[in-house]
């Protein structure tokens, strides 16, 4: 399934105009971080389904430390201040994918008696 023809520069044209429409929406929800989230999943959806989407590698490069440098700059101090209040919060976040890591393990281990790799492994898979 090809979305705007064959040609290397309608398919760029194409998942460039996809991932510019699919930013728009979360951006108008006043969802954080817009443009990548909305963008990266409707293009990996896409890709998924058996869409071929498109995009130079050298250009992927660039906008590697592009997007690192942006997402660098939503920290400031003060938001890094604020980062102890949300000690309790990791904490137990750490403690719940533990204990949900480990459940699971268990599980896959005695219940359905996988070996212990493919027991890890699928326990890890359903923690959250």
């Amino acid at each position: 399934m090809s979305p705007a023809g064959e040609s290397r520069p309608r398919r760029i044209a194409f998942t460039l105009a996809v991932a510019c429409v699919a930013g728009a929406l979360p951006q108008g929800l006043h969802l954080p971080l817009p443009w990548m989230i909305g963008s990266m999943l409707c293009i990996m959806s896409l890709a998924l389904s058996g869409v071929k989407v498109r995009m130079p590698r050298r250009l992927v490069n660039v906008m590697i430390p592009v997007l690192g440098v942006w997402l660098g700059s939503g920290f400031s101090p003060d938001l890094l201040g604020h980062m102890v209040q949300w000690l309790p919060s990791v904490i137990g976040f750490f403690v719940w994918m533990t204990a949900s890591g480990a459940r699971g393990f268990f599980y896959y281990r005695k219940v359905a008696r996988l070996d212990t790799a493919t027991a890890f492994f699928r326990s890890e898979e359903h923690t959250s």
